[in-house]
């Protein structure tokens, strides 16, 4: 994102929905990285979205998230619940 924005959107008090847009616009830069990826599968997974996040979508895409998170039966991610790969294999977090 650095490459693409500039700080005050990294670091700024920039509003979150500015934010993201450049955060958005910067992700179709990164295709075939990681982040591309999990970004994409983690909106799938909590949100149904099966788009993809740009800067054309960032709007729907925040939109959808925002109107998703005020359901109550919405899976949202939490740490207690994550698992952890270590050495080859699926562990869960001690509750």
């Amino acid at each position: 994102m650095r490459s693409t924005a500039p700080e005050e959107y990294i670091t700024g008090d920039k509003p979150d929905r500015e934010r993201f847009q450049k955060f958005a616009e910067s992700l179709e830069m990164a295709i075939g990285n990681p982040m591309y990826t999990w970004c994409h599968l983690e909106l799938k997974k909590y949100f149904g979205y099966e788009g993809v996040l740009n800067g054309e979508t960032a709007e729907e895409v925040w939109n959808l998230c925002n109107e998703a998170a005020e359901r109550p039966e919405i899976d949202r991610p939490r740490p207690d619940r994550a698992e952890q790969r270590c050495h080859g294999r699926h562990h869960r977090r001690p509750h």
